[in-house]
């Protein structure tokens, strides 16, 4: 092939000779130049996403930027973090819930009565491609979300049972269920009609007596309030302590108190010592119990075994 070039006013002619070879390597030349172009086109704008806008990469590409990467690592640490923490609290508040429900059992732990004569190197491992990295974190936050969620429900009924447990504890410790005595535990006489031991005529007995000697600390049987120290014929010295729910637990033949009307005493707590005082034929302690001016059999109340 031959390009003849006629130039400027002289007319002057110009041949070149142009070979089918020569047009082969000009036309790879212009190809190459042109995959070249565009690979650094191609590469260029994934390098400009994967910095501004790292979803588009990861749709043109499946390719993930080291801080995109970071922000998913991140991610799952930020997680994996809050998991960690609410199973502490959550272990925290199982703890707290067993110490109430221990609690629950000391106070129902029944006493038994006697009635006298009666936790980068050498690594390995697959390598997934990009686009079940991405679907994994996908998946994962869809679930960590979810899970975080019932975490943060489980927790609150956690938190909610244990507020309920230790009101109920609470209620409970200030009815007069506990014992009213150190010690051995010995009735010498039950609540109701029975032989007096004075006039030997049937008389109401209005609680239950226990035997015990001299200085033998009298206990409260419940949380309350001292709601009378006083001192009669029949019950000698005595106390009375008010509990919830229109409730008073009586403590009488003392032979001394040690509390005072409108103190606060504890379930356990000593009142005062066993005594004789009264219309008592020996140191005995005479406990009862009222109910909305109402007597009621304490054997009803306390928390024991039969008697036998």
């Amino acid at each position: 092939m031959q390009l003849i070039w006629i130039s400027g006013p002289t007319a002057k002619l110009t041949k070149v000779n142009i070979t089918s070879r020569q047009m082969a390597t000009a036309g790879l030349l212009a190809a190459a130049g042109f995959i070249l172009l565009g690979a650094l086109l191609y590469f260029l704008g994934i390098r400009v996403a994967i910095e501004v806008r790292p979803d588009w990469a990861h749709t043109m590409g499946g390719v993930i930027s080291e801080s995109e990467q970071r922000r998913i690592e991140d991610d799952y640490q930020r997680k994996l973090k809050t998991f960690e923490d609410r199973l502490v609290a959550l272990t925290q508040q199982v703890e707290q819930i067993k110490q109430v429900k221990d609690r629950f059992s000391e106070l129902a732990t029944p006493v038994i009565f006697k009635v006298k004569s009666g936790d980068f190197s050498n690594q390995g491992g697959s390598a997934a491609p990009i686009q079940e990295l991405l679907a994994e974190h996908e998946s994962f936050s869809e679930d960590a979300n979810r899970d975080l969620k019932v975490s943060q429900d489980i927790n609150h009924l956690t938190a909610q049972i244990l507020n309920d447990w230790n009101r109920e504890y609470r209620q409970l410790r200030a009815m007069p269920t506990g014992q009213p005595l150190v010690g051995k535990k010995e009735l010498t006489s039950l609540y109701g009609m029975r032989i007096d031991p004075f006039h030997r005529g049937m008389a109401f007995h209005s609680g239950i007596d226990f035997n015990a000697q001299p200085g033998t600390p009298i206990l409260s049987a419940g949380d309350g309030v001292v709601l009378k120290v006083d001192h009669n014929d029949s019950y000698g010295n005595f106390v009375e302590v008010e509990h919830n729910g229109h409730i008073i637990s009586k403590y009488a033949h003392a032979s001394k108190v040690i509390v005072t009307p409108g103190q606060a005493v504890l379930r356990g707590q000593v009142l005062g010592e066993v005594g004789n005082t009264g219309r008592s034929t020996g140191p005995h302690l005479h406990f009862e119990v009222v109910r909305n001016q109402a007597f009621v059999d304490p054997m009803r109340v306390l928390v024991t075994a039969r008697p036998n």
